[in-house]
């Protein structure tokens, strides 16, 4: 579908139905959502990303905070999904902050949302997070 979507292949119509099939399927379809949720320069699907970091599921909560956080960082996602981010980031487990972590990480000039993500204010002091962080993040 990632391919089909990327060459024009598929009608909105049949893009849509697509992507609500993935929603409604198992984790692993979930993840995929994610993937095709998230497009670098569109914010169309910014809702669905934000309701799959909410998800039952560890990894697609991660996937999907990664995304927003990319998002968040190309000041393409507007407020619902910093707020969205945050409250990813406050997670108390090690993957999806560390999922967060990394997508921010690549980045030079943050908007102040994701700047604050990156220095670790709403990250857990997980050992992981921070060595991904590697000097950005200040010691406790």
């Amino acid at each position: 579908m990632l391919l089909e979507g990327a060459l024009g292949a598929l009608d909105e119509t049949d893009s849509a139905d697509r992507l609500i099939a993935l929603l409604r399927g198992d984790a692993q379809d979930r993840q995929w959502a994610v993937h095709v949720a998230y497009r670098p320069g569109t914010t169309e699907n910014t809702g669905i990303l934000i309701a799959l970091t909410d998800d039952d599921d560890v990894e697609v909560r991660a996937s999907a905070a990664s995304a927003l956080a990319a998002l968040v960082a190309d000041e393409s996602g507007g407020a619902l999904a910093t707020t969205a981010l945050l409250r990813a980031g406050q997670e108390p487990g090690v993957l999806v902050p560390q999922a967060i972590a990394s997508a921010l990480s690549t980045k030079e000039d943050l908007p102040t949302a994701a700047a604050k993500m990156r220095s670790c204010a709403h990250i857990p002091p997980r050992a992981c997070v921070r060595s991904q962080l590697g000097d950005l993040c200040p010691t406790d």
